[in-house]
């Protein structure tokens, strides 16, 4: 038996290298971890407090080896000898307190990885290794951060889904002239996108706000309109068709509210952007020039009337 797997040992050097490449690292991994655990810098430790490091680890409340490194970090901030055993105290008293707030530290079992990280790096802590504890936290913090962002992004999408939803339950709302009932689903729908979503953000507040404006609910429809028009400005320039559009839609409510002052520059923007966009038998440009002409002549006509008005009251 021991022959053949000599023989075999043999004929499959590959093997026998991979075996003695784990081998070994096996051993440096094993050397290293407990040179970690017994390393203990001798110059750290003043001479006069070499005898006293177990009680006076036990008068703090802290592990030898958290005291060991206190020293570390006396030595490395060249605190004199006559301030050593004060800053040790201050160092203890902020380590003392540093450990409750850990035991309060309870990370989410949910993820096997960041939970074995805190305990790690507890351990770490109560042995006053900051630097190996800094390390272990800033992972479990990345990778939380991370879970965190993916989770987010995940909602996100779940969220403008969920106002997709409703947005077709508003379409199919003015479908059935419900128009009460579209406008509600448009605001709605326009609550739930999340941030970064301003063109469909826009155009929800927009088809709210046409829902109000056929049941002449103009003090609804207004700030709905308004919001979209400020939305598309900064989303897509002063000079885009979507502009036009709120534009346009804004200066028909004002019309049809009698504010003839308020609607008259609005067509005269929007018309002037879809000229630069599109030919004149465009359905926009006609619809916008037609509603322009009418605001024309129903301010010619309210002039005429205020004049005739004038003109009776005289003759009384």
């Amino acid at each position: 038996m021991l022959g053949q797997l000599i023989t075999w040992l043999k004929a499959d050097k590959k093997w026998i290298f991979f075996v003695v490449a784990s081998l070994t690292a096996f051993l440096i991994f094993i050397f290293i971890w407990l040179l970690d655990q017994y390393r203990t810098p001798p110059s750290a430790v003043p001479p006069s407090y070499k005898e006293r490091v177990e009680p006076l680890a036990k008068e703090l409340g802290v592990t030898e080896k958290a005291l060991r490194n206190f020293f570390n970090i006396t030595n490395k901030k060249e605190v004199p000898l006559s301030d050593l055993d004060n800053t040790l105290r201050e160092i203890a008293t902020h380590h003392n307190a540093l450990m409750e707030k850990l035991d309060s530290l309870s990370p989410s079992p949910t993820d096997p990885v960041v939970f074995a990280l805190i305990v790690q790096a507890k351990q770490a802590l109560e042995k006053g290794d900051f630097d190996q504890a800094e390390r272990l936290f800033n992972q479990a913090s990345a990778r939380d951060l991370k879970a965190a962002t993916d989770a987010q992004e995940t909602a996100n999408q779940q969220l403008v889904l969920a106002a997709e939803s409703l947005a077709v339950n508003g379409d199919s709302k003015m479908t059935q002239l419900a128009y009460q009932q579209a406008g509600e689903y448009f605001e709605h729908a326009a609550e739930l996108l999340p941030a970064g979503h301003d063109g469909t953000l826009a155009d929800y507040l927009n088809k709210a706000g046409a829902a109000y404006y056929y049941i002449a609910a103009y003090d609804q429809a207004k700030p709905l309109y308004e919001r979209a028009l400020a939305i598309w400005e900064q989303v897509s320039g002063k000079q885009h068709p979507d502009v036009a559009k709120s534009l346009h839609n804004l200066a028909e409510l004002y019309r049809a509210n009698g504010q003839y002052d308020q609607a008259k520059p609005l067509y005269e923007r929007a018309i002037a952007i879809v000229n630069q966009f599109f030919e004149p038998d465009h359905p926009n440009v006609r619809l916008y020039n037609e509603n322009y002409n009418q605001l024309l002549a129903e301010m010619s006509n309210a002039t005429q009337n205020n004049k005739e008005t004038n003109e009776h009251l005289l003759q009384k």
